[in-house]
Formats: C-alpha cells, structure tokens, sequence
C-alpha cells in the first residue's frame, strides 16, 4: 500500500503505512527474534542440563571408583590384620612349643649328662681296675734294668695291654692288640689278661707257639658263649716271647705282630703268622710258628702294636707306617730306655699334631 500510494503521488498516505509495514516488520522480527532467543536460551538450558547430567554422572562415578577404592582399602585392610592376627597366634604357639620343647630338651640334657657322668665314673673305675690288673712297669725294669712300656689308650680304657711273667730264668712277655678301641676292647683286654694267667699260671704252658694256639682256641671259645656269629672279628693280634735269661736264648711267636731287635747297629725282623689270635674269619685250628734266636750283650728288642703306625699326621696326613718307626728306633737304639721313651713320646705328638689318636698304642723296650 505504500508503494501504490507513493506512486498515485500521496505520500502522506504512503508514509503511513510505510510506518505502520516498519512497525509489523519490527514486531514480526521481535517476534522471531524472541522465538530464535528462546529456542537458543532453550537449547542452552537443554545442553546446561546434560552437562549437569553427564557431570552428575560422572562425580558418581568417581564417587563409585573411590567407595570401590575405599572397599578395596578395607579388604586389604582387613587381610593384613588377619594375616598379621595369624602371624602373632603362630609365633605365640611357636614360642609356647619352643619353650617346651627346650624344658624337655633340658631335662633330658640333664639325664644325659647325669647318665654320661655315671658311664664316665664305671669307665674310669673300669680303668683303674684293667691298671690293677695289668703288670707294673717296675717289674719288668727289675729284671731288665734297662726297659720301657708305653701304652698310651685312644679312649679312656685301653685295647692294647702287656702280659708279663717270670719263671725262674724264663721270663715271658707278651704285647696285645685287641680289635677295636674304647670298652669294646677293654673287655676283649681283661678276658685276654685272664686267659693267658690261666694258659701259663695254671697249665704251666711256657712255649710262645702253644700259648697262641691254646690263646685261639679259648678265645674262641669265649667268643662262641656270648652269642656272637662265627663271623665275628672279636680277637687279638699277639706278640709273645719267652728269653731264658741264663742262656740268653729268645723264642718268638706272633699273630700277626713282629718282633724287632737291634744286634749292634743291625735291625733284624721276626714276623708273625698271618692269621690272629680269635677272629671268625680263619680256621679254628691254628699253628703258630716259633723263631729262636740268641741274643747278645745291648741287644735290643721292641714289642709294639699297630696303634703308632697306624697314627695319621704329617704335612700330607698319612700314616707314619713302618719305615717311618724302624728310622726311628734306628736313630734311638744306642740311647738310654727312658730317653728313648721320651723321643718317642715327642716324635709321636708331633707327628700326630692336631689330629686325634687313631689306636690304642702300646710299645715294649727291653736292652739285655
């Protein structure tokens, strides 16, 4: 209309309703605009919300995660308190056991110390009463002067032992080694004693031969009485001669141990029978064979069983064997008895150095 109106030349009218077509355009854009500024303010409300929403959502997941975090805490919380719970009541029941256990272990300590002491006592008796029965060295200087014995014991009583007796001119000696050491061979070392009082003392037999044969077939004898096997290696290794000092004649008879004897600077050997005396491992029956031989003026003569070279020592820890002892006896012989005892006593120790005796040992030194 405006437009028509400014054409017909009535611009009055046409500005009229230019104004009232501003007008409508004006509240026709308002209105857009509020609508527009509505729908944004809408839009804007809708994402505000699924923002709060997804915010929502998530401080509840957080939330979720830290309660789930904090259970977690608790659990392990609660597991560390029943395993350390455990720990105290197994360390508690451990102790309490230990503690027992130790009052037992000490009352039987006890016992055994007391059992041990008692054992210690019957063995040291045992000894004093295998001295009693042995002969004194003192004896046998009487007759020979010049002369030693020494028997030095692995353990507290002794395996090894001397036997020693005098008929008019006849004198009998006798070096013993009985299997073992220690009260096993103690017992051995009494029966022997007393079978060869019995053998000599009693059946008069004087001849070193026979007084092994007769010594075998007793000690077998014995043996078979107290319930051993046949098998049984309880026996003796012997050295037994018989010096008739008027006419100066030695007999020797060995099982298994040898005699030695220096005739001025020379060495000379007699060796025994292979087999013992006793042991299952041999014919019951055994000879034993006799060596005679006359001896001079300062002849000297050695009795001995295996304990000395058998003893390990050394830089290399071996044993000091039988060259080793015949070296030594060598470089000895012209000295007098006792000083030879202590050389031997001082070679030995320092042989054996820290090591512990091996054997009994027993060695018999006579100068006629």
């Amino acid at each position: 209309m405006a437009t028509v109106y400014r054409t017909l030349g009535d611009f009055k009218r046409s500005l009229e309703y230019y104004e009232q077509f501003a007008a409508m355009q004006e509240e026709i854009y308002d209105t857009e605009k509020a609508e527009k500024m509505a729908a944004i303010e809408k839009s804007h409300q809708i994402h505000t919300k699924q923002n709060e929403i997804e915010l929502l959502r998530k401080e509840s997941e957080i939330l979720d995660l830290r309660l789930s975090k904090n259970r977690l805490v608790i659990y392990w919380l609660g597991g560390i308190l029943l395993l350390v719970g455990a720990i105290v009541m197994l360390q508690y029941r451990k102790n309490l056991y230990k503690s027992r256990t130790n009052e037992i272990l000490r009352e039987q300590n006890n016992e055994i110390i007391q059992k041990n002491r008692d054992i210690m006592d019957s063995i040291s008796y045992a000894r004093n009463i295998q001295k009693a029965i042995l002969p004194e060295n003192g004896k046998l200087k009487s007759i020979f002067r010049d002369a030693f014995v020494f028997m030095q014991a692995r353990d507290v009583v002794n395996g090894d032992f001397y036997w020693f007796a005098e008929n008019g001119d006849q004198v009998i000696i006798a070096a013993v080694d009985c299997t073992g050491h220690g009260v096993p061979a103690a017992f051995l070392n009494v029966m022997g004693n007393s079978l060869l009082n019995q053998i000599i003392h009693e059946m008069e037999i004087t001849g070193p031969g026979e007084i092994l044969k007769e010594l075998n077939k007793r000690v077998l004898a014995s043996v078979r009485n107290t319930d051993l096997t046949s098998k049984s290696d309880s026996g003796m290794d012997v050295a037994v001669c018989l010096y008739d000092r008027k006419t100066r004649k030695l007999t020797f008879s060995g099982a298994k141990r040898p005699l030695y004897y220096f005739s001025g600077e020379k060495l000379h050997i007699l060796k025994g029978d292979y087999y013992p005396v006793g042991g299952g491992l041999y014919e019951e029956k055994r000879e034993y064979t006799e060596h005679e031989v006359t001896l001079q003026s300062n002849d000297v003569l050695y009795l001995f069983t295996d304990g000395i070279v058998d003893q390990f020592g050394g830089e290399k820890d071996k044993k000091f064997m039988y060259f080793r002892l015949r070296e030594l006896l060598h470089s000895l012989v012209d000295s007098p008895m006792d000083k030879q005892l202590a050389q031997i006593k001082e070679n030995l120790e320092t042989w054996k150095g820290r090591n512990e005796q091996t054997d009994d040992i027993l060695i018999i030194g006579i100068r006629i």
